[in-house]
């Protein structure tokens, strides 16, 4: 089986896409670190998303993520910057122990 790079990407302001950490630069930098470590990919795109409720009930993609994780069919996982992941505290902790 192939190796695979998961690459996670999420905005939360237009600001960001303006400011080099937009969707596409966090998807250049991950498929580049893809090639680098000769691993195949798959973007997971969240688009827009806030990232700072208590819950993920507003990241739909990355709640599959972390289904698939679970479930052992995703293994490499790349996010541009944790935050993109999430910059609320118990959010991020949850993530982290999954």
């Amino acid at each position: 089986m192939p190796k695979v790079l998961h690459i996670y990407t999420r905005v939360s302001t237009s600001a960001q896409e303006e400011d080099g950490t937009s969707l596409e630069t966090q998807r250049e930098v991950g498929i580049r670190r893809a090639e680098e470590l000769g691993f195949e990919y798959k973007v997971w795109n969240e688009g827009g998303q806030s990232s700072n409720k208590d819950d993920l009930t507003n990241r739909p993609v990355l709640t599959e993520l972390m289904f698939e994780i679970e479930r052992d069919r995703v293994l490499n996982v790349f996010v541009y910057n944790t935050d993109r992941l999430s910059r609320n505290e118990q959010t991020w902790s949850f993530i982290r122990l999954r």
